[in-house]
């Protein structure tokens, strides 16, 4: 076991396909403080017409959310099909589960977002702050989970370094970098 977790990913070479998705999911965390504190921001504004750009912020961050798919794309298409390769597929098996509702809060999210302005503000809002929330729990629990047991899990059981360098390179060629946007 793993004794020390910021030490394994301090410690992985560049490249390892383990550090990009770990620097991934710290770029994701990075998302999510922001939709809270943009959250927390649209709750100081009674119509939408003053929350311009707070909403402006939030439909880019529900943008780098989505625009995530990448991440999850490497971890499914790459790395859990190399874990049940070797026989690893319980865990893989819900991280997807897990990955395919989290599309869907985000899809839920940036509706909610896009449609601020049809209907009454202060509802909308509301469904928007518990649509995010959920999703941002959501997420961060999942994070948790591959960060603390499944990668270290998959770096216990996969070995071999070239099979390391072949998903990294495997991972660059198929699927490419996330796009995440700035919002200031």
């Amino acid at each position: 076991m793993i004794e020390n977790i910021t030490v394994f990913y301090n410690n992985l070479p560049d490249g390892h396909l383990l550090k990009l998705l770990h620097d991934e999911h710290e770029s994701i965390k990075y998302i999510l403080d922001e939709l809270e504190r943009e959250l927390q921001s649209l709750n100081n504004y009674s119509i939408s017409d003053d929350a311009g750009s707070v909403i402006e912020k939030l439909k880019i961050l529900t943008a780098n959310l989505l625009n995530a798919e990448p991440h999850h794309q490497r971890e499914e298409d790459i790395l859990f099909e190399a874990m049940e390769k070797s026989g690893i597929s319980g865990p893989t098996s819900a991280m997807k589960t897990e990955h395919v509702g989290f599309r869907e809060y985000k899809d839920k999210l940036k509706n909610q977002i896009d449609n601020i302005n049809n209907g009454e503000f202060k509802e909308n809002k509301s469904r928007i702050r518990y649509t995010a929330t959920g999703l941002i729990g959501f997420i961060r629990g999942h994070i948790e989970k591959e960060e603390n047991i499944l990668y270290p899990m998959a770096f216990q059981t996969l070995k071999e370094p070239e099979l390391w360098q072949e998903l990294s390179q495997n991972s660059e060629k198929r699927i490419g970098p996330c796009h995440f946007q700035k919002t200031s």
